[in-house]
């Protein structure tokens, strides 16, 4: 019987797998990969393919690598992964006719997760080898390097599904090999104009190359930003321009480039050097400065060109410093030896000649072919400088006994040579003499003459102070009165560029005093100055005074001097005249300064509170002047106005303007502040958040920064943006950025997070905040963490918090709310002996808000329904009603009409309700509990009908989700018992 019964099975299990193949053979055939492989891992175990037919396994595989692993977009299943080293084993040992098949889909499915080299193992094993399979392996050799073998299997696809993608990958293999014209070839027979742009950088490349410059530059249009590599299609097109001179189409194209490339330094070079050709010396300046910290040959070049450049200049020394640190480089032997030749000529122009003769020396010596006659033309004029005079000064200097014949002659002689090198305009040398001329006072003129042009030659090469203590070491001495104006003048003019314009007002009067008339150019120059020297140091009524008799003699200056008289009203708050010599300098042909007294004129309006006057003129500084230094000020000065008067639109767009177009970071920093005051009425937040952000990367190293995001969480705060605020403060603290009053910020961000309800996140914050005791935010932490813990119905954690609030509260409201907290938590922790002790207790207190007594006798009146005792109940239901009409009077309403209804007493419980729909109708949730409540009685009382009226009352305009769930119950328990 058992062996009858195993017969059986056997003869169903066998009938079940014949079955089984049947249905798998046409889901295969017919395609259904997906069903296939889910219907062949419901029936067969898939960890032993060995006791499977091989012809059903090798159909799995397929189906499972054609659902799963053929298609780029589709993830393959954790299933393959781990079935992977079984399917190989099974592809690699079986003989089976699908052994083709199962190679093709298997090296396919490699190939497209870019296993290339598993790919090539099963794809050359296919024999006949389709174009399809000789293009998969020969991408797959070039993906992994293998050229030659790449290029030998796409050279046979001859099919033209694969033709262009064939003859890019031959393009691309030829260009390696530096064979451009066969690369060429390939990619003129591409017809998919979409391969272009994988292929143009090679064009384009091998036109740079070739030397086909202008080739290559043709192609710059069909760069764009599908274009594969268009960086290098930008450099080689750009460095195209450098090579054939075109400068500025170079800068242009090189600007192109988006992302760092290995050719940075190179392309900074070509750009700066395009800039110094153009002239544009400042932008060359600023490349060619960062390139000469470098280690590579580009750091000797850019130093050459900027020592060329500050040459030009006449920037003699900076010009000295760049070629010797060229010549020290040494990378490039031209350039050394032009940096050398150059590092002469400069020694030579500053006056050190003894250097220069040294290194044209050195260089005619190192490179001896490199000699040439302009070396030696600057080693003569090198000896002549210092030859001559200098002969003479050196012999009588090196004499131990000299005559006063002879100390004449040195003192003449001397100043002879200062005087020569003063008027070529070499001041540093000339002072060098007149020192020398001063060591023998033998003639008292010539000595005086020294002392007046030496300190002429510090005045002009700028130093002020050593001027004014040459000539004070001898002006209390008598002298020609010609002579002494002349120092009086160089003393004023000195001391007026020392900014001491007291002392400079005292020698320019003396000047103007000794002289008596003023007849010279350089007379009125100085009454001007000493005009300006009174202004200077806030002396308005002299200043006035000497501007007006400048007015008079000056037909030059009128514009000027008209706009220093009303800036002197201006400093005596003469508003009125200050203006009326204002509107003179804008009356005047001479434009020069018409921007000058428009702004200063907006400005008196602007300080005096006269708003649309100070636009009017800001408006018309903005739209005459486009490129006034005064255009900065007057947007941020209009957008004050606007905001003065309620004008915030453009008020904003005055900021806007600032934020988008003005680079500078304190003009920027105030239109940031004044945005965030614009914010408060336009709501617009987000806005602001995005031009603070554009600020730091900006002006990533101002400090301002952390102070504007303070004030943005702070405005966001108060403009209950707490979602905005959270988000804002989150993105600073991702960037590591260091926060501006943190702990105000923390305390910002808790209480947001507790208005959004994120309990848990406010949360962690509070209990950061709880660390300093001393904060003003300890106790409202300690408050929050209390009613948070409340409100998740922690009640033994919130009353651990409130009795902290309590122990350490510093004012009557914080105890209050502490004892009022207190008494929550033990009414939901059912101690009605502690609610009602408290609340006799906190009653007691004197300074105790209405509303706070209603919470009180509320949460007393409760305890009292919750343990039975109605009749006190009624009694603090209605104190609470009775003593103000706020939200716990309308609850306690409402709690009075339930214990009507409880008691039966239903008419008594509908007047209750009415009377709170009345008199509490801005408490929308107790209006629609009672209308609830309402709808509930008429029930009990048979009115189904005006039951469902007053719920489908509710339910369409109630904006309480709670209410309308709750009416919606009740509506449908009316319709069950219909």
């Amino acid at each position: 019987m058992k062996y009858f019964l195993l017969l059986i099975l056997f003869f169903v299990n066998t009938f079940v797998f014949s079955q089984n193949d049947k249905k798998l053979n046409q889901l295969f055939y017919s395609g259904n990969y997906s069903t296939y492989v889910s219907f062949f891992e419901e029936n067969y175990p898939t960890d032993d393919f060995e006791t499977l037919s091989s012809e059903i396994v090798s159909q799995y595989i397929i189906s499972l690598l054609k659902s799963n692993f053929n298609s780029n977009d589709i993830i393959p299943t954790r299933r393959l992964k781990l079935l992977r080293d079984k399917i190989e084993n099974f592809i690699l040992s079986n003989n089976s006719k699908t052994k083709e098949n199962l190679y093709y889909e298997f090296g396919k499915s490699e190939f497209n997760i870019d296993r290339f080299k598993s790919s090539i193992k099963f794809l050359e094993k296919i024999e006949p080898k389709t174009d399809e399979i000789n293009y998969l392996i020969g991408v797959a050799y070039f993906n992994d390097r293998n050229y030659e073998a790449s290029k030998d299997f796409i050279s046979k696809v001859e099919g033209q599904e694969f033709t262009d993608n064939a003859n890019y990958f031959l393009g691309v293999i030829s260009y390696l090999e530096d064979n451009f014209e066969r690369a060429k070839n390939y990619f003129d027979r591409i017809s998919d104009i979409s391969l272009e742009n994988k292929f143009l950088q090679y064009i384009i490349s091998i036109n740079y190359l070739e030397g086909n410059y202008n080739e290559a530059i043709l192609n710059l249009k069909k760069v764009n930003e599908l274009t594969l590599n268009s960086d290098y299609c930008y450099f080689f097109i750009g460095k195209s321009y450098f090579v054939i001179n075109d400068f500025e189409n170079s800068i242009n194209t090189l600007s192109y480039i988006k992302n760092t490339i290995d050719r940075d330094e190179e392309i900074s070079f070509m750009e700066g050097y395009s800039h110094y050709m153009l002239k544009d010396y400042e932008s060359a300046k600023k490349i060619f400065k960062s390139l000469s910290y470098s280690s590579s040959k580009y750091s000797q070049y850019s130093s050459f060109y900027l020592g060329l450049i500050f040459l030009d200049e006449e920037d003699f020394n900076l010009a000295k410093n760049y070629f010797y640190a060229s010549y020290k480089k040494d990378d490039d032997e031209n350039y050394t030896i032009k940096s050398l030749l150059n590092y002469a000529k400069t020694n030579y122009e500053v006056g050190d000649y003894d250097l220069s003769i040294a290194v044209i020396n050195k260089l005619k010596s190192t490179y001896p072919l490199y000699v040439n006659e302009t070396m030696d033309e600057l080693l003569s004029e090198n000896y002549f400088m210092t030859n001559d005079y200098s002969r003479i000064i050196q012999y009588l200097n090196s004499k131990k006994n000299i005559s006063s014949d002879e100390k004449i002659k040195f003192q003449y002689v001397t100043y002879q040579k200062g005087v020569n090198e003063f008027n070529r305009g070499n001041f540093a040398n000339s002072i060098k003499y007149f020192d020398l001329s001063q060591k023998y006072n033998s003639d008292k003129e010539i000595y005086l003459k020294s002392i007046l042009n030496e300190s002429e030659a510090h005045f002009i090469g700028n130093n002020y102070k050593k001027a004014t203590d040459e000539i004070l070491k001898v002006y209390s001495q008598t002298m020609a009165n010609e002579l002494k104006s002349k120092f009086a003048l160089v003393l004023g003019y000195s001391f007026f560029n020392l900014n001491d314009y007291s002392l400079a007002s005292t020698y320019l009067k003396s000047f103007l005093d000794i002289n008596g008339k003023l007849n010279e150019k350089s007379d009125l120059d100085a009454l001007l100055r000493l005009a300006d020297s009174y202004y200077a140091s806030k002396r308005f009524d002299l200043a006035i005074t000497y501007y007006g008799e400048s007015l008079e003699l000056n037909e030059i200056n009128r514009n000027y001097i008209n706009y220093q008289l009303g800036l002197c009203y201006y400093g005596l708050n003469d508003f009125t005249n200050s203006i009326v010599y204002m509107d003179k300098v804008m009356n005047s042909s001479e434009i020069s300064l018409h921007d000058d007294a428009i702004f200063r004129k907006a400005q008196i309006y602007f300080e005096n509170s006269e708003f649309d006057m100070s636009i009017t003129n800001f408006s018309e500084l903005i739209s005459r002047f486009k490129f006034s230094e005064y255009l900065p000020f007057s947007y941020l000065n209009r957008a004050t106005s606007y905001f003065n008067l309620r004008s915030y639109d453009q008020a904003e767009a005055d900021y806007l303007h600032i934020l988008n177009n003005i680079n500078d970071s304190k003009i920027q920093s105030e239109a940031l502040l004044g945005m965030q005051k614009i914010v408060s009425y336009t709501n617009n937040f987000s806005q602001l958040n995005q031009l603070i952000t554009n600020y730091k990367n900006k002006f990533p190293e101002n400090n301002d920064i952390s102070k504007i995001q303070f004030d943005n969480i702070r405005n966001l705060y108060f403009n209950q943006k707490y979602e905005d605020l959270i988000d804002y403060t989150n993105k600073i603290k991702a960037e590591d950025e260091i926060s501006y009053n943190k702990y105000e910020t923390n305390y910002y961000l808790a209480e947001s997070l507790f208005n959004i309800k994120e309990f848990n996140q406010a949360s962690t914050i509070y209990e950061i905040l709880l660390d300093s005791i001393n904060s003003k935010y300890f106790s409202r932490s300690l408050n929050r963490l209390a009613q948070i813990n409340l409100n998740i119905k922690d009640y033994d954690k919130s009353l651990m918090y409130y009795k902290k609030l309590e122990s350490s509260s510093n004012n009557n409201r914080e105890k209050i709310d502490s004892y009022i907290g207190s008494l929550t938590n033990y009414y939901y922790l059912k101690k009605y002996d502690s609610v009602q002790y408290y609340s006799n207790q906190i009653n007691n207190f004197d300074k105790i808000s209405f509303t706070n007594r209603n919470k009180i006798n509320l949460l007393s009146a409760k305890s009292f329904i919750d343990t039975g005792n109605t009749s006190n109940a009624i009694d603090k239901l209605l104190t609470t009603m009775n003593l103000v009409k706020d939200e716990s009077a309308a609850e306690a309403n409402f709690l009075l009409a339930q214990l009507f209804y409880k008691n039966s007493q239903k008419n008594q419980a509908l007047e209750s309700l009415y009377s709170l729909n009345e008199n509490f109708s801005n408490y929308e949730y107790w209006v629609g509990k009672s209308y609830i409540l309402i709808a509930d009685i008429f029930m009990s009382m048979g009115e189904n009908f005006q039951a469902n009226a007053t719920l489908e009352s509710l339910i369409e305009n109630s904006q309480i989700d709670d209410i309308v769930q709750e009416a919606t119950v009740l509506k449908n328990k009316i319709s069950l018992d219909e």
